[in-house]
């Protein structure tokens, strides 16, 4: 398609950098004049006739692009330039900022450097300025040249509780990333206790009864920490603040509970355990070595230790032994032979293993002995680690190990600096038999030591996964992902192992069979957290990160040796105490980048998308990559492959031009007719629709270049409008300035007018404090209309904000219910947002304005946001209300905005391809220009694979979730048999099942291994469930 132009070229390009400074006197947000009423609102449009209406009525068919609003996470506003804020979107603060404030000019990271980014982000992490100290650590710079510092935050000089976060600087350019979770400032909280820390600690004390026993100072030693630990610090249980005394106790050797004590009544606020379970000599003489057969009948080099004729499990040969000033030996690897005892009674005593002649050891005495050397060496070899600790700390082990009632212990565990072994007793066998039990063990040690995660919850299950990933690592059996499959009772675990990476479901189906974990967030096991549970489910729901790790591993191009540098660096670079899953993503994802590139990067997110810890990635359409929580899937629309232009108009708006994307104008005017609401484009660039200066709908037919009304008598009562991306439906408002957008089809002119309210928290209820909206703009599936609106609040406050009106309903093809979901909840006090965009390909990215009134002065900001992940940017601080639209291919944002010497200019924003991070600064494109908008005149499909929209119904069970061959679907019953379909990632359908009943046997075995999606069709939509090929 070609236009037809024949119109001079004297309107003036300017193409310069630019530097914007905060406006202080400025106007309120939009000034729409005053309102006016001009006739009744017809009840259809009598359409003038034209070629353009018959191109719309020959269309057949809608849009089958589904915009769903469930999906929709509003991130917080960013404050500070340069950033580019991810907000948890359960908590609504931020868990990440990419980008260097662009007040900080590029200096070396420094203490200093670290303090002046986090005054700079203060406000965006909800601190208040005086009360909230956050103190930065060491810097510590890698291997890589970067350069990071952990963060601990402060309120009136306690520490606050949980609270843990990363400065990282990528290059010597300074801080450029925050990762972590921060606490907002506390409200009116009392910082002097009722209760003094003696009698907190007493009555601890006996809270425990007759399993407090007091430890002995080698005991102490094994545990590596006083008996019992206070401090007062601000905790923080379910968002709220309290006072508490920090309590760190271990009443017995098998016991270690960090406990959160109300500093005011006493009363326990919450406590969490240390304990992961699976499910002193002197340095006189040299070591010596062993040989003897483990419990593989391997036989294996043992590092012994000989003193007064005997010989002990005292590894001396480490690079990290050594002895401290009074000749005792520091650094070892030492094991126990606990006789039976059991760490949980008093009197736990036991001795290091020993033998009289240096050969007759027992196989389970060698294998947890040679096991403890193996995992050191791994950790050692490959990272270069310096024992657990990190700091050439020694290694206990005890073995022969029973339950406090003289029972076999049928576990093995890590106890805060040890490990403990059972022989195993109804599940398991000779557990210290498997080294991958043995790294499990020691890797729990080593992340006790760097991110340091709670052992419940989330965090909790990131410890498991974690554990078992470097079991496997450590193990050193490649493409042997079962985990325990050495020790278990076949007859307990039937599947052979006691988790599986690859299939976490594990031979089971369900919740509750042995050794089932959940491979997909869909299968999440909300669990209740206390120690009955699992701590809120840790050994359940680490199979998905499990699966994650295998996803990521087998990628090609990774393997299992890169898998692991970038598993390490996340743990001890990226990870912090109260990490969730979708940080333990960033965290793997920013590892893979910093150690292999964008690729990697890339195979990470993917890893974790393919499990739904967060969006799947976008590898086609340039979708962004940031993830957040849950299982969501972002639809990309393909680029237009038309001819590109710009239409707009000047800052007088006087005319319409028509510019190319580079700014050189081609019709100067287009239409001399002087605009009165921007102009609204259909996708394939035919058709603009606008309101004049006499308040008349007016459209432009790009086709014949013919300039038209859109009503055979033209009224005067309109306000603005907006078209459909196919061209099919409009929105209107008039002059009337009152809470109703008219939508209108243009098929037959029909109007329905619908009243638009702000909805509240409570179920069903909304209140009619709208005034009137202004900005419209369909999504391109033509069912949801995002718009702008002003409404008042009881005070007499007034501002604007951004909603989305289910307009159209295209399965009946016919109007919608009204249904109206906001962007945001609430805006603070003296902020407005509006004139939102939708991202040309994304639909889940969106641009817009944002003005704040906080006192006299007033400031502009150009914004833009992952309205399905939560992330939002500050793209450009303004002197004016900018009218941002995204370039054809999202690459770039287009707004009004002023030059250092106060011209006015219609500006370009190069972006990166998440599409909201600004790429560089902006530049002026047209001077004089104002209300641009970018459109391109290809035709494209306005569809994705799902034509219902996607619900959920908890009926619908699909397991396993990954398989070779055959997957059982469980679904409600319909009439009539259906079709069940299964798509790829790019939402492409690859095969259709017509199933007749209620449950049927889908064999896959016949595509590709990889991710899928199945679609299985329910009386108000489709279910998906993600399923692995494998």
């Amino acid at each position: 398609m070609s236009f037809r132009l024949s119109h001079t070229l004297t309107f003036c390009l300017l193409i310069v950098s630019f530097g914007l400074s905060a406006q202080t006197d400025g106007d309120i947000f939009k000034e729409l004049g005053a309102a006016s009423h001009n006739g009744p609102v017809p009840s259809r449009l009598e359409l003038r006739d034209g070629e353009w209406l018959q191109r719309l009525r020959a269309q057949t068919g809608q849009a089958k692009f589904r915009f769903q609003t469930d999906r929709l996470r509003a991130g917080q506003l960013p404050k500070t330039p340069g950033l580019t804020l991810l907000t948890d979107h359960e908590t609504g603060r931020v868990i990440r900022a990419t980008g260097r404030p662009r007040a900080l000019a590029p200096k070396a990271p420094t203490r200093k450097d670290a303090l002046d980014y986090l005054e700079l982000l203060a406000e965006d992490l909800q601190l208040r300025a005086g009360d909230d100290e956050i103190r930065p650590g060491e810097l510590l710079t890698d291997e890589l040249g970067q350069t990071h510092v952990r963060l601990q935050q402060f309120y009136r000089g306690l520490p606050v509780k949980p609270a843990d976060a990363y400065l990282h600087a990528t290059d010597s350019q300074g801080f450029d990333l925050f990762m972590g979770r921060l606490q907002p400032a506390p409200e009116g909280l009392q910082i002097t206790p009722g209760l003094s820390v003696e009698t907190v600690i007493t009555e601890a004390k006996i809270s425990f009864g007759s399993t407090w026993h007091q430890l002995s100072s080698q005991q102490l030693e094994w545990v590596g920490e006083p008996q019992i630990e206070a401090e007062l610090v601000v905790y923080y249980h379910d968002d709220i603040a309290r006072l508490a005394y920090e309590l760190e106790l271990h009443p017995n050797l098998g016991i270690h509970l960090t406990r959160y004590v109300d500093a005011h009544d006493g009363t326990t606020i919450h406590e969490h355990s240390h304990i992961c379970g699976t499910a002193g000599l002197h340095a006189v003489l040299p070591p010596t070595t062993a040989t003897a057969q483990n419990l593989y009948g391997q036989t294996v080099t043992l590092n012994t230790f000989s003193q007064d004729g005997g010989f002990f499990l005292f590894d001396l040969a480490r690079p990290m032994a050594r002895t401290d000033a009074n000749g005792d030996a520091q650094g070892v690897i030492q094991t126990f032979d606990a006789a039976g005892q059991s760490p949980l009674n008093d009197g736990f005593n036991p001795a290091t293993g020993s033998s009289a002649n240096n050969r007759d050891w027992t196989r389970n005495a060698t294998s947890v002995h040679s096991n403890a050397g193996i995992a050191y060496e791994y950790y050692r070899t490959n990272f270069n680690r310096n024992s657990i600790d990190g700091q050439g700390g020694s290694i206990y082990s005890f073995y022969n190990v029973n339950d406090e009632d003289g029972a076999q212990l049928d576990n093995a565990f890590w106890g805060g600096r040890a490990m403990f072994y059972g022989n195993g007793d109804q599940g398991f066998r000779d557990l210290p038999k498997a080294l991958d039990v043995a790294g499990h063990e020691m890797t729990h040690g080593v992340i006790s030591a760097t991110a340091n995660l709670v052992y419940e919850l989330q965090p909790g299950a990131i410890n498991e996964s974690l554990a078992d990933v470097f079991g496997y690592l450590i193990e050193n059996r490649t493409n042997d992902f079962r985990l325990g499959d050495d020790v278990i009772n076949p007859a307990v675990f039937p599947s052979g192992a006691l988790r599986n990476l690859q299939d976490p479901n594990n031979g089971g189906n369900r919740f509750g069979d042995r050794g089932w974990q959940p491979a997909h967030t869909d299968e999440y096991v909300n669990l209740p957290n206390d120690r009955d549970n699992d701590n809120g489910g840790v050994h359940v729901n680490s199979g998905i990160p499990n699966r994650a790790f295998y996803n990521f591993a087998t990628t090609a191009g990774i393997g299992d040796d890169r898998a692991g540098q970038v598993y390490y660096r996340a743990m001890t670079t990226y990870l912090t105490r109260s990490s969730r899953f979708i940080d333990l993503r960033l965290a793997v994802a920013r590892a893979a980048l910093d150690l292999y590139g964008a690729d990697a990067e890339l195979a990470a997110n993917t890893a974790f998308a393919n499990v739904g810890i967060g969006g799947p990635v976008d590898t086609g359409g340039g979708g962004g990559t940031t993830p957040e929580q849950g299982g969501d899937y972002e639809n990309d629309l393909s680029v237009n492959p038309g001819d590109r232009f710009i239409l707009l108009t000047d800052t007088d708006r006087s005319a319409l031009y028509l510019a190319d994307e580079g700014g050189n104008i081609l019709a100067n005017p287009l239409a001399t007719v002087a605009p009165g609401s921007r102009p609204s484009v259909t996708d394939d660039g035919t058709l603009a629709l606008f309101i004049d200066d006499e308040n008349q709908i007016r459209g432009y037919d790009f086709v014949n270049d013919e300039l038209f009304f859109l009503e055979g008598t033209p009224a005067t009562i309109w306000r603005n409008v907006a078209i459909s991306k196919d061209g099919r439906l409009i929105a209107l408002t008039t002059t009337d300035q009152d809470n109703i957008i008219y939508v209108g089809a243009l098929a037959n002119g029909d109007l329905a007018p619908m009243v638009l309210t702000n909805p509240t928290f409570g179920q069903g209820i909304s209140t009619d404090n709208v005034l009137y909206p202004d900005a419209m703009e369909w999504e391109p599936g033509g069912e949801f209309l995002m718009y702008d609106a002003l409404s008042q609040l009881d005070d007499g406050l007034t501002f604007w904000d951004i909603n989305f009106l289910r307009a159209w309903d295209g399965d009946a093809d016919t109007f919608g219910d009204g249904d109206i979901v906001k962007l945001y909840d609430q805006l603070e006090e003296g902020t407005s947002i509006g004139n939102p965009t939708f991202a040309k390909n994304s639909p889940y990215v969106i641009a817009f304005d944002r003005v704040n009134v906080p006192g006299s002065s007033t400031t502009y900001a150009v914004l833009a946001a992952n309205i399905e992940q939560g992330e939002t940017a500050l793209v450009w601080n303004n002197d004016a209300i900018g009218y941002p639209n995204y370039g054809v291919a999202d690459d770039f944002l287009l707004f009004d905005g002023e030059t250092g010497d106060g011209t006015e200019v219609l500006a370009v924003q190069p972006l990166m391809a998440n599409k909201i991070t600004v790429d560089g600064n902006p530049g002026a494109i047209i001077n004089g220009g104002s209300w641009g908008t970018n459109f391109a005149t290809g035709q494209r499909e306005l569809s994705v694979a799902l034509d219902a929209p996607v619900v959920e119904n908890t009926a619908v069970r699909l397991y396993p979730t990954a398989t070779s061959g055959a997957v059982t679907v469980e679904f409600p019953l319909l009439t009539g048999p259906r079709p069940l379909r299964v798509l790829d990632l790019s939402g492409r359908t690859v095969t259709t099942f017509n199933v007749a009943h209620d449950r049927a046997q889908l064999d896959l075995s016949n595509l590709p291994a990889g991710q899928y999606y199945l679609a299985v069709p329910v009386v108000d939509g489709v279910v998906v469930r993600a399923v692995v090929r494998r």
